[in-house]
């Protein structure tokens, strides 16, 4: 007995049971993704102007737009502290909005608001609440270093600095460790120029600190590097200028959210990250900080 035909007889069967099945999907709303606003402020006392960046988001479906579609130049943004309001004034150069604190100062202990609108429909808002800064010094400046050579064999000086700072009792604290080179040098003429480099982490630490209502006491700072020819011609001591930056919450997540992406760059098999926002009725995040600073000479 044959049976060659049996096969085609099943296919056919199949398909004409899908054709059955098929319908037409009705009440279906469109699905559609517009932009929103995208926000970007941080607040300092000790900042010398009130920087606020805005523009529109990169929808994830649809046409893309140019970087010039993204940008808004007629917004109005505002920022109060509940018993003023200064309005910034957008500057094309920076592509942002601009205010001098000289004429509205940002101080310790106090709850902004910032309000974004403009054409279109666009509404943003978001607050936060510069952290005090008072009681926090950076102490115990601590600098090391070792000779090695380079991939060419030259001899090279890498220098190792740590600082400790004391922390404030019984409320949630946030920190951010920096720092910066400040040097002179001759260049190829004999002509004396000045050079800054940031220091680096050592392990690639964000330098993010997180002590929830701790009790207070010192807290230890990674270490920060930085390497040196002994060729260079550097001019001795030089400075190191060493800034602990005193966060809110946001800025704490933010900056949290910025590094763990960095990290996942590339990387097929990482996890996505959320990034943190805290700007209500579009992206990004408005922040509080505060700054304590000490210059120290390297010899």
């Amino acid at each position: 007995m044959k049976t060659y035909h049996i096969i085609p007889i099943i296919i056919l069967a199949a398909l004409a049971m899908l054709t059955g099945c098929e319908q037409d999907a009705e009440n279906v709303k469109p699905f559609k993704v517009e932009s929103k606003l995208v926000v970007h402020a941080f607040i300092s006392p000790q900042d010398t102007v009130v920087k606020v960046h805005v523009q529109k988001s990169q929808p994830a479906i649809g046409k893309q737009m140019r970087d010039e579609q993204l940008q808004i130049s007629n917004a109005n943004v505002t920022i109060t502290d509940g018993s003023s309001t200064v309005t910034l004034t957008y500057d094309a150069n920076h592509n942002a909005y601009f205010t001098e604190p000289d004429e509205w100062p940002i101080m310790a202990g106090k709850t902004y608001k910032l309000s974004v609108t403009a054409p279109g429909g666009f509404s943003a808002t978001g607050s936060c609440t510069v952290p005090f800064a008072s009681g926090i010094k950076i102490q115990d400046v601590n600098t090391t270093f070792t000779t090695e050579s380079d991939y060419y064999g030259n001899e090279m000086h890498k220098y190792k600095l740590r600082y400790n700072w004391t922390d404030v009792p019984d409320v949630d604290n946030y920190y951010r460790t920096l720092a910066t080179r400040l040097y002179w040098y001759k260049d190829y003429n004999g002509e004396r120029l000045e050079g800054v480099n940031p220091l680096y982490m050592d392990h690639g630490k964000p330098g993010l600190y997180k002590d929830d209502k701790a009790k207070g006491g010192v807290i230890v700072s990674d270490d920060f590097h930085f390497y040196e020819s002994t060729q260079a011609g550097i001019e001795k001591p030089y400075r190191v200028h060493l800034l602990l930056v005193v966060a809110d919450k946001h800025y704490y997540m933010h900056q949290d959210a910025v590094h763990k992406q960095s990290q996942s760059n590339g990387n097929p098999f990482a996890e996505p990250v959320v990034m943190y926002s805290n700007i209500e009725g579009g992206l990004g995040v408005f922040a509080g900080y505060n700054q304590v600073e000490r210059i120290v000479e390297v010899e």
